[in-house]
């Protein structure tokens, strides 16, 4: 059953990113050529600002998932209830904090993101718009408490439907001439339907919860066992969201926020197979935590070794052509003009496999409670990151954020996750480096010879395109099936899907 609910929740992932690479392939260029891009820039920027403010956020949502995944391992609905109860409580008082914090980032916005006078009052406006969500924060408990349950699946196929929300009414208030005020109200209205249909589904469960937690006090254990983990989640927080939402705000602020537009759509199809791949994480530590709250450790880590294979094999097969093809793309996407160049691919292409690979590894120690064994590691990698982006921005251009993340990640996540994993879990480093390194060892030579084909015959039109990228995909799956996992691994991923497939036709 875990098994089959993590197959599930990576495909309704997979048909999330396909949904919205397609939706997103014909309504971009759209947006950006209502709004131009110096607003189109300036959005993305107050986006990852928004970011910094989510922040907080982190302090409750990193501390539910070993409570909730703890509780659940042992079926204490009990236990679920208070913990809900007291997430919801402790994410209102975050929320007033963060409209707080908000508004004092409000007041110097057009500072922070350097836009041209007649744009300005726009970004201010679209700010204040941003901010409007954050009363809806609460519910974000029960979004929480389903992925904990194993019930990823069908969450993501709301997002899907969010997702579709967000793009009709950006196309739309673009078209209008709104500007940044309209993607930020665009935004606003899906998160707010996201969020209240995910909190309806789950009181349906969890009936009486919502009014326990505004009328009566938070259980005290269950509050102290949030308490404990907010002080380690908040700095775990703060080092990932500078690390990976500074890049946008260094452009802008270094160089201008119009050439964040080439910056960001350059690294778009990276970005996506990117969240994909640590969607597998998010698919699978639900079920990795319930087997280290039952102590089958053996089975723990041999599904690790099988996952981290998985997401390094997937990696390849996706950001092969992804690298080989991606100039093609941006030009027929929005002209080559917004192409930031090859090597800005090539470079944001290694941190996707190696961000997705570290989130994987740390979603094992995250959500089993260990967060505060990851915290060295993450604050010395935030320092070396910003510290070598904005140096090799201001010596490189676009190329410097992508390459100041590549050093802090080989200069120390690749020896420091691992070692942790060992000390916990008892997870053998070289067995671990290796199940990242096989599928790589084939990708390498492959990627070479995709690369050479690619220059040479290129992609006439976007069918060209399409069949050209899925055939190298493709390709490589099939090569790495055969070469990398045995027969006896063919055929229990074989039986996996097969026994998937069975229980979803019973269903």
């Amino acid at each position: 059953m875990r098994t089959a609910h993590s197959i599930w929740t990576f495909l309704s992932q997979e048909l999330f990113t396909v949904s919205t690479v397609l939706v997103g392939v014909l309504t971009t260029p759209l947006i950006l050529r209502w709004l131009g891009n110096e607003r189109f820039g300036a959005f993305e920027t107050a986006t990852d600002w928004m970011g910094y403010i989510g922040i907080l956020e982190w302090v409750v949502a990193e501390s539910l998932p070993p409570l909730l995944t703890r509780a659940y391992g042992r079926r204490d609905e009990d236990a679920v209830r208070r913990i809900v109860a007291a997430s919801l409580q402790a994410y209102a008082r975050i929320a007033v904090v963060m409209l707080a914090l908000g508004l004092v980032i409000g007041a110097f916005i057009t500072r922070l993101i350097p836009v041209s006078p007649t744009h300005a009052h726009d970004l201010e406006v679209a700010w204040l718009i941003g901010l409007c969500s954050l009363p809806l924060l609460p519910l974000t408990a029960f979004k929480l408490l389903a992925q904990a349950e194993q019930r990823g699946y069908w969450v993501n196929l709301l997002l899907i439907g969010q997702s579709y929300v967000v793009t009709a009414f950006s196309v739309l208030l673009a078209f209008t001439g709104w500007g940044i005020t309209g993607q930020a109200l665009a935004v606003v209205l899906g998160a707010t339907t996201f969020n209240v249909v995910v909190a309806v589904l789950e009181l349906r469960r969890l009936p009486g919860i919502l009014s326990t937690a505004i009328r009566t006090p938070a259980d005290k254990d269950a509050r102290n066992a949030i308490s404990q983990l907010q002080v380690p989640n908040f700095t775990f927080a703060v080092c990932g969201r500078v690390s990976y939402l500074a890049d946008n705000i260094i452009v802008a602020f270094i160089m201008s926020p119009a050439l964040v537009v080439p910056f960001f759509l350059t690294q778009r199809l990276g970005a996506l197979a990117a969240s994909q791949l640590q969607g597998i994480g998010g698919a699978s530590w639900a079920a990795l935590a319930e087997l280290h709250a039952q102590g089958k450790m053996e089975t723990f880590n041999a599904r690790l070794l099988e996952l981290t294979r998985l997401v390094a094999g997937l990696a390849a097969a996706v950001l092969v052509p992804i690298v080989a093809y991606n100039h093609f793309f941006i030009m027929r996407w929005v002209g080559a003009a917004n192409y930031g160049g090859n090597l800005l691919t090539t470079i944001a292409a290694c941190n996707a496999v190696l961000l997705a690979i570290f989130s994987l590894w740390s979603w094992c120690i995250v959500s089993t409670g260990h967060i505060r064994q990851l915290l060295p590691a993450m604050i010395s990698q935030t320092i070396v990151n910003v510290i070598a982006s904005v140096i090799l921005t201001i010596k490189f251009g676009l190329i410097g954020p992508v390459s100041g993340t590549l050093i802090a990640f080989l200069g120390i996540s690749t020896w420091y996750q691992p070692m942790i994993l060992a000390r916990l879990f008892d997870t053998k480093p070289f067995e671990l480096l290796f199940a990242l390194c096989e599928p790589l060892i084939i990708g390498i030579p492959y990627g070479f010879l995709v690369w050479f084909f690619a220059n040479r015959y290129g992609a006439a039109n976007w069918f060209v395109l399409a069949w050209q990228m899925s055939a190298i995909a493709l390709g490589y799956i099939s090569i790495a099936w055969l070469v990398v996992l045995s027969k006896a691994e063919r055929a229990q991923w074989v039986h996996r899907f097969r026994l998937t497939l069975a229980r979803a036709d019973a269903a």
